[in-house]
């Protein structure tokens, strides 16, 4: 893998506020009620940056009238974009993460290896929490495991199963079971949180809390946020009614050496927590024909995203599909492959040179 050198975190988020901006712009024909309306016009509103669900659609376009500039209009124009640049960079601008739910993604028809094949559905105690495991009936729970990116360093990605629940809260409780208990079929994922801690969750409005009897031993900052950010981005995946996490371990402020979680947390900003793109399809280890259908779901400099295929260590396969730029969005496509055994690896660059990153890889066989 070659280090993405160069790309800031400030210029990828600025970069990605820029996208999400314009593509909240719908141009048209209206030159003459903009002309109407010049003299009186109310102050432009910030663009609401909120909304990204997956959108897979490309963007409209419309046909911009031809306009005049003078001198004093363009340096006008000039002026007001710096100002709005630097104090956009000044009040930490955060673009809007993607859905909790995120993309369609097959569903493991087998228990991975340490996970039970099947549990009684999820029970509510006289205390109002919530405990389940995971099942073979109901609906589909998202996990969010943590892969450890090179030159990048702890991202989150996701992994669906089965379970036998049938409400929001349920699947809740039944994901955080399997974060701690299932390993993930992607041998390059791993939970932050060992199978030694329960974590006990309780719902009120908007707000979830998850009791643990231990806190997990992390080695570092980073590692400690992103222990965090995996169980909130798991409940809040699961129960989509719930947007704020507050920690306990066992009814106190958890022993945090580097997070104040006195009160509770959201979602951070979907584009340093989690992988720039994973691969939804082929599953891991999956045997497949052929064609074989390839699905990512990720975000990229203009959505370019580099698939490769490796027989051994012979590349046999290279193509590009289209995520999104600004938020996250899937892509798919198909690859005719002989039978054999083989990697998917997807890639994404920088913008500016050849530099690329390693994302995320897949094994398959092709009967």
């Amino acid at each position: 893998m070659t280090k993405d050198v160069g790309y800031d975190a400030l210029e990828r988020d600025l970069r990605a506020a820029l996208a999400e901006d314009a593509a909240a712009i719908a141009p048209g024909e209206a030159l003459g009620s903009i002309l109407a309306r010049t003299a009186d016009a109310a102050p432009v509103r910030d663009t609401d940056l909120r909304g990204l669900r997956g959108l897979r659609g490309r963007r409209g376009r419309g046909a911009w009238p031809s306009l005049r500039w003078s001198p004093a209009v363009f340096a006008g124009a000039a002026a007001a974009a710096v100002v709005a640049v630097v104090a956009w960079a000044g009040v930490g601008h955060r673009p809007a993460p993607f859905s909790p739910g995120g993309p369609t993604q097959p569903v493991a028809t087998s228990a991975p290896t340490g996970s039970a094949s099947a549990t009684s559905a999820p029970t509510t105690g006289a205390s109002g929490t919530t405990s389940a495991g995971p099942g073979t009936g109901g609906r589909a729970v998202p996990v969010y495991y943590v892969t450890d990116v090179p030159d990048v360093g702890p991202r989150l990605v996701r992994e669906f199963f089965p379970s036998s629940t049938d409400s929001a809260e349920a699947a809740a409780a039944a994901a955080l079971n399997l974060l701690t208990t299932t390993q993930p079929s992607d041998p390059d994922y791993v939970s932050l949180w060992p199978s030694s801690i329960e974590l006990r969750l309780t719902v009120s409005g908007s707000t979830a809390t998850v009791d643990a009897t231990d806190w997990p031993v992390n080695h570092g900052s980073a590692y400690e946020a992103m222990s965090v950010e995996q169980v909130v981005y798991t409940v809040t995946a699961a129960d989509p009614a719930v947007t704020s996490v507050r920690f306990r371990v066992n009814g106190a402020v958890p022993p945090s050496g580097h997070l104040d979680l006195t009160a509770a947390v959201g979602r951070g900003s979907a584009f340093s927590t989690v992988a720039d793109v994973w691969i939804l399809e082929p599953l891991q280890d999956a045997t497949v024909g052929s064609p074989v259908a390839v699905s990512v779901y990720g975000t990229a400099y203009e959505g370019a995203t580099t698939l490769k295929v490796f027989r051994g260590a012979t590349e046999v396969w290279s193509g590009t599909v289209t995520t999104a730029m600004g938020q996250y969005a899937q892509a798919s496509t198909t690859v005719e492959l002989p039978a054999g055994a083989y990697e998917l690896r997807a890639y994404t660059g920088n913008g500016k040179d050849a530099t690329v990153t390693l994302w995320d890889t897949k094994t398959f066989t092709v009967h």
